[in-house]
């Protein structure tokens, strides 16, 4: 019987396989955490022991993966909604960059040429948002930066990440990424009361050798 590919999980598990036919897969993808780009990338990549190049994008409700395969067509693309590719709006950029060999489906081979790839993965841009817990013990929205994230993924320009210092990161955590050196632009929100958060982590930036805007 043909798998019908209902649950996002199982189209996710459906491009690795694609990509990677010859490749025993080790795991099953049911716990990967959907809402997290990153963590889906990390789990894809660590599957495929980082032999595929792995980009993921888009927003939650259309989250978009592209995988390096061995196939004639070079990657294969899962609009893991469910939705055929066609019906996603595509920004101008990819026009000629992202080549679908078929739009109809929530899945497709497809060659992306390098620019186009550039384009998918930089610029890398860090969005971080400061807090004191003793002067503010109730956790407040960072709109701000979830919305910076949400417009960079939907146009498929680069790849975000969030570090938010209500939900477990410390000012030490920001720094450490930013020395990892994987981070090409960094956003701050910065509201009252976090400015001494601010002066340690900007003049840390000042010390770094290549620069971050």
């Amino acid at each position: 019987m043909q798998p019908d590919y209902r649950s996002p999980h199982d189209r996710l598990a459906h491009a690795v396989r694609t990509a990677a036919p010859h490749r025993v897969m080790r795991a099953s993808f049911d716990s990967v955490p959907l809402w997290s780009p990153n963590e889906i990338r990390d789990v894809v990549a660590a599957e495929l022991d980082d032999e595929h190049k792995v980009v993921v994008t888009g927003t939650q409700d259309r989250r978009l993966v592209f995988i390096e395969s061995g196939l004639s067509d070079p990657w294969v693309v899962v609009d893991l909604s469910g939705q055929p590719l066609a019906s996603f709006e595509w920004p101008k950029w990819t026009r000629g960059r992202i080549i679908l060999r078929s739009s109809c489906d929530w899945w497709a081979s497809a060659t992306i040429t390098d620019d186009g790839l550039d384009r998918l993965m930089n610029p890398r841009l860090l969005l971080v948002s400061l807090y004191h817990p003793e002067y503010f013990p109730l956790p407040r929205f960072p709109l701000a930066i979830s919305d910076l994230a949400r417009a960079a993924r939907r146009t498929l320009v680069g790849t975000v990440k969030l570090m938010d210092m209500q939900l477990g990161a410390t000012l030490d955590d920001i720094i450490e990424r930013l020395h990892a050196g994987d981070v090409d632009i960094l956003g701050v929100s910065i509201t009252f009361g976090q400015h001494d958060l601010a002066i340690r982590l900007l003049d840390e930036v000042a010390t770094m050798t290549k620069p971050h805007g």
